[in-house]
């Protein structure tokens, strides 16, 4: 099933952290986020992990969406 992040945004006040962000990362691969300081790479692991919301997009994770588990 693997991460799926599908045109992810997320705005902190008047700033854009991620901008119509996505990737596919299958089972079983392994994947380095890289970027400089305040390019989202905290935010983006946040909201796979279900702790940050976003503003637009479609993240699952192994058939998951993450947050939708109360």
């Amino acid at each position: 099933m693997g991460i799926s992040v599908e045109s992810v945004t997320k705005i902190y006040g008047n700033k854009k952290v991620l901008s119509n962000f996505s990737i596919q990362i299958p089972d079983g691969k392994i994947y380095g986020i890289l970027g400089p300081n305040g390019s989202g790479k905290t935010t983006l692991m946040k909201i796979m992990a279900g702790i940050s919301q976003f503003d637009s997009g479609r993240v699952i994770v192994n058939g998951i969406e993450p947050g939708s588990i109360q």
